[in-house]
């Protein structure tokens, strides 16, 4: 087995097959895509692999932050599509219950108004890669009423 292989397989554990699709597709921005959840132990790796992930575009050193594009001014997604966010899903307008939905809709989406600052607005065309990485899967708990399609 190759190095990067076993790599995927411990990543992945059992959805090994769905991790390796995600990551065959990562880079065509044509059709959205789910996010991919991480979980793991605390120094696991989580972060480092959406920072080597992130270099697929090149002169990226790093993926956007999650609350960088949902704080408005989302001009960091034109430079890397992959957005990250670690441990917790940043508080918007709307509470947590908005920030769950404007991440549905920002995964789901395959075009967005990009807000840069002191610049006008401007159509941005491709969907977002989005990984959420934490020590348990509560991160994207609802306590809702969310069904399994959501």
């Amino acid at each position: 087995m190759h190095p990067l292989e076993l790599i995927e397989r411990l990543l992945a554990g059992p959805r090994y097959d769905q991790f390796n699709d995600w990551l065959a597709t990562m880079t065509r921005l044509e059709r959205p895509s789910s996010a991919l959840l991480l979980t793991g132990k605390s120094s696991a790796g989580k972060e480092l692999l959406a920072q080597g992930l992130a270099r697929r575009w090149k002169g990226v050193e790093a993926p956007t932050e999650l609350a960088r594009v949902l704080e408005g001014f989302n001009e960091d997604v034109a430079r890397c599509p992959l957005v990250f966010c670690d441990e917790t899903i940043p508080a918007v307008r709307g509470g947590r219950r908005g920030a769950l939905d404007a991440l549905k809709t920002m995964i789901g989406s395959s075009s967005r108004t990009l807000a840069r600052k002191f610049l006008s607005n401007a159509d941005l065309t491709g969907a977002l890669r989005v990984i959420l990485a934490a020590n348990n899967s509560r991160m994207v708990e609802t306590h809702g009423d969310d069904t399994d399609d959501d």
